[in-house]
């Protein structure tokens, strides 16, 4: 086994499920074994307390190897469980995080909040270390989280939400929203918690950052779910010139958009849920 990815939190249950709770969020605990490293990380954290707990308890996961919790941005639908997660580690860990994570957030439309439920003297308060770095993290050359991630198309856009900034309430580009990045020999895992930045801008980082051409696996919340059909269509065409084994489309991806994975991609998409694991080699 060289990754495993158990998830703890996602928006959808199956019969596999084995009783987890289903919430709008997502949470992963990712396993990388390769002969001269051995990595256990926390890619985001799920949406609520209870429902990590509850989770969490069925399980059975061990946190106590984790060298690291991620968290792909400030949303609470990827942060709310993260004091349960840093708890169950049960010693100090880093908690990486993006300048802007803790920051006031809300959707645009209705002032909802959005941003992380708790602050950092929080997380400091249950045992986690607040990590703030904008720069890519790269353990042992095989395994990264990205930096801020470049906007180069024109047509994946972030709206619909604000962020208070030197006393204003302005736009919302996230740009804190991040990835990571796995190199197995040669062939490479990129996992999103919602790819605010766009799902081809985040491929195309991995390919010019870390000279990625050939992707193992492509998984995570694509934030399609409320995308028009012109936007899944564009999606879908350029994900055809990029060479893939598998697409694992969760969280915020959408049915209409994973149908149209389907019914584009047809065997390379692997549909995955709370309670699921998924294992390359």
């Amino acid at each position: 086994m060289a990754f495993r990815m158990t998830v703890f939190s996602d928006n959808y249950a199956s019969l596999r499920s084995r009783g987890c709770w289903a919430q709008h969020g997502f949470g992963a605990f990712l396993e990388f074994r390769f002969e001269d490293l051995s990595l256990n990380l926390i890619f985001d954290c799920g949406p609520h307390m209870d429902v990590v707990k509850h989770n969490l308890d069925l399980l059975k996961l061990d946190f106590s190897g984790v060298n690291a919790v991620f968290l792909s941005h400030g949303h609470y639908d990827h942060t709310g469980g993260l004091l349960e997660v840093v708890k169950r580690i049960g010693r100090r860990v880093p908690v990486v995080v993006h300048p802007k994570t803790f920051s006031n957030r809300f959707a645009k439309r209705d002032l909802r909040v959005v941003g992380v439920p708790f602050k950092p003297n929080d997380v400091e308060s249950a045992g986690g270390i607040v990590v703030q770095c904008r720069n890519p993290i790269d353990f042992g050359g095989k395994v990264f989280l990205s930096g801020e991630i470049e906007r180069v198309n024109d047509f994946e856009k972030v709206e619909g939400y604000v962020i208070e900034e030197d006393g204003r309430l302005v736009d919302d580009n996230i740009i804190d929203d991040r990835a990571l990045i796995a190199n197995l020999n040669g062939e490479f895992i990129v996992l999103t918690g919602c790819a605010h930045s766009g799902l081809i801008n985040t491929l195309h980082y991995a390919m010019k950052e870390f000279n990625a051409r050939k992707f193992k696996a492509i998984i995570g919340g694509f934030h399609l779910e409320s995308a028009s059909n012109e936007l899944i269509s564009r999606t879908i065409s350029e994900l055809k010139k990029i060479d893939f084994q598998y697409i694992v489309p969760m969280h915020c991806t959408g049915i209409k958009m994973t149908a149209a994975l389907i019914n584009s991609f047809g065997e390379k998409v692997k549909v995955l849920g709370v309670g699921e694991s998924l294992e390359l080699k």
